[in-house]
């Protein structure tokens, strides 16, 4: 397998607010996070066993309350905030994001949108660490057991990050999901 191409992404943002002066504002806010800082986010998360008794779920990989999934938002947001340099070489972290009106309108507008939220997932989250698994994958000293258990937390960070879809469950899909989780709820508990 050939070395894969490393790419600093950077996403990209405009976001409009009123400051603590009344005045109207616009900025630009860039974000990019490379792999490392965002497993040495990931260390730091609250997880949660989950807590569905569907069966279908048994064996889920952890989640985070909403609160936790906010602040950890909240701490990537702030981590990958900044500027690329001119030449694009390096980067240029955004001191004090979290207590500048910008970076909250960010915050605030990341916390409302599901859209949003799935964008800048998708854009400054999975695509670096997906980018990490590939190098992984194409590094030869490592074991199959490592490139497994990097597959496995790009597997558990997309279920973190995911934004949940909404489908239409048919009486027939409700009906038989309902018996499983009364089901499940009624076996008895090994302690």
């Amino acid at each position: 397998m050939s070395q894969p191409t490393y790419e600093a992404a950077v996403y990209s943002r405009t976001v409009k607010y009123r400051n603590h002066n009344g005045q109207d504002k616009e900025q630009t806010l860039y974000f990019a996070l490379d792999p490392i800082a965002l497993l040495r986010v990931m260390a730091g998360a609250n997880f949660k066993p989950t807590r569905s008794k569907n069966p279908a779920r048994t064996g889920d990989v952890q989640e985070l309350s909403e609160d936790d999934m906010l602040r950890m938002l909240q701490e990537l947001a702030a981590r990958a905030a900044g500027w690329p340099s001119e030449d694009g070489e390096s980067w240029t972290p955004y001191e004090n994001f979290a207590n500048e009106v910008a970076g909250k309108a960010f915050i605030t507008q990341l916390a409302a949108s599901d859209g949003d939220r799935k964008e800048f997932s998708e854009k400054v989250i999975m695509d670096p660490f997906r980018s990490f698994v590939m190098f992984a994958e194409a590094d030869s000293s490592n074991t199959p057991k490592d490139i497994q258990e990097f597959k496995v937390l790009l597997s558990q960070m997309e279920n973190i990050f995911k934004v949940p879809v909404k489908e239409v469950e048919s009486i027939e899909d409700r009906r038989a999901r309902l018996q499983a989780e009364m089901a499940a709820l009624e076996q008895p508990k090994d302690e």
